[in-house]
């Protein structure tokens, strides 16, 4: 409990700089509605390359169990992303809507480009495709280094704007989707 006291005394002016997106509308709630819309047909297409392509003929232990949990969750994320690509859900549920395009990255730029390699790796080698093995391995491993510290970088700073969200109601916007400004207090919080 004394770690949330702690963030208590956190003050909203210390997260001003985290409003330029919003401020500039690209992750305004109708812009992460049109991403939403449009994750839908990449993730389709991730899971077909990851699943189709990239697993075919796989030896990777536990394929079909990976198949059939990754497909049950990229299923609920286009679920999902589907529901709240509509103004009438996401106006009401922004922070939801928030941590859904969170979800969803990490799906598509996390799980399938770890998921696709490891099935890669676990090709049947002959001597022919050992050095396309090679090749793909370096490119793949280049990919997800570069995917990894990407995500370092990005999933920490998604999580602390979702915080802010949730606890400044300046990081949110109203029905007409203009942001709010700095300093409106929450009306669902005692000062």
């Amino acid at each position: 409990m004394i770690k949330l006291k702690l963030l208590d005394q956190l003050q909203e002016e210390g997260f001003a700089v985290l409003r330029g997106p919003f401020e500039s509308g690209r992750q305004s709630p109708n812009s992460l509605g049109g991403m939403l819309t449009f994750s839908i047909l990449l993730q389709l297409l991730m899971f077909v390359l990851t699943y189709v392509v990239a697993a075919d003929s796989t030896y990777f232990p536990y394929a079909d169990i990976v198949f059939v949990i990754h497909s049950m969750v990229t299923a609920t994320l286009i679920l999902l992303s589907i529901i709240y690509s509509f103004p009438k859900v996401y106006m009401s549920r922004q922070k939801t809507q928030y941590f859904i395009v969170i979800l969803v990255s990490q799906n598509l730029f996390g799980l399938f480009s770890f998921t696709g390699a490891l099935f890669f790796l676990g090709k049947e080698l002959s001597i022919n495709s050992l050095l396309l093995l090679t090749i793909t391995t370096l490119i793949f491993g280049i990919l997800i280094v570069i995917i990894f510290y990407t995500m370092l970088f990005v999933l920490p700073e998604q999580l602390v704007i979702l915080y802010c969200k949730y606890r400044f109601e300046s990081f949110n916007f109203d029905k007409d989707g203009n942001l709010k400004p700095m300093g409106t207090k929450r009306k669902d919080v005692i000062y």
